[in-house]
């Protein structure tokens, strides 16, 4: 943040001419669920990793995301390759097994 620049109260930065957000639009949670599924490429996963090293409210995102597929995955709402990428991908970290575990 420069001189010119504020804080809002939405945690947008105001000033110098424009205004960004830190507000999680529809295409990122999109993207942050085909990272948990294993659908980016290398390259877009890495860039997608180093923003929830950077980006706390896209790190809010992901845990939000990763609660939402374990829901649906204990309700059977997955078939074909979704399912598929839940039970060969997202379900490779063990923390999220262990979060499967305790939710069953």
């Amino acid at each position: 943040m420069t001189q010119r620049e504020t804080k809002g109260i939405s945690g947008a930065i105001i000033g110098s001419g424009a205004v960004r957000r830190s507000t999680i639009v529809q295409n990122e949670k999109n993207e942050l669920r085909q990272y948990l599924l294993g659908q980016l490429q290398e390259a877009d996963e890495e860039r997608l990793e180093l923003r929830l090293l950077m980006d706390a409210a896209y790190a809010e995102e992901f845990d939000i995301i990763v609660d939402e597929i374990t829901d649906q995955y204990l309700a059977g709402e997955f078939q074909g390759e979704e399912l598929d990428g839940v039970e060969r991908y997202f379900l490779r970290a063990t923390d999220r097994r262990n979060k499967l575990n305790f939710a069953s």
